[in-house]
């Protein structure tokens, strides 16, 4: 399922991406480069939200509330991104 969700981000974001910064031009190498970004990336982010739904999904079953999930998230990002 993953491995579908990856073409497809990579085919029409890399496309929308190309045909939106004109980038037609440039050779075919640079242009799959392109959509290897997308591809990679597209990834990543399909693999944190999966992950992330996930762990919410638990936590709530566990009987934490969402306002300490949320408070939760909230500190992972910030240690994240400091």
């Amino acid at each position: 399922m993953k491995f579908v969700f990856s073409v497809a981000i990579s085919l029409f974001g890399g496309a929308a991406f190309i045909e939106y910064f004109n980038l037609g031009h440039y050779s075919h190498m640079a242009q799959g480069f392109v959509m290897l970004m997308f591809a990679v990336f597209g990834m990543l982010c399909i693999g944190i939200l999966c992950i992330g739904i996930l762990y919410q999904a638990v936590q709530l079953m566990k009987g934490k509330s969402l306002a300490e999930i949320i408070v939760e998230v909230k500190e992972t990002f910030s240690s994240i991104f400091k």
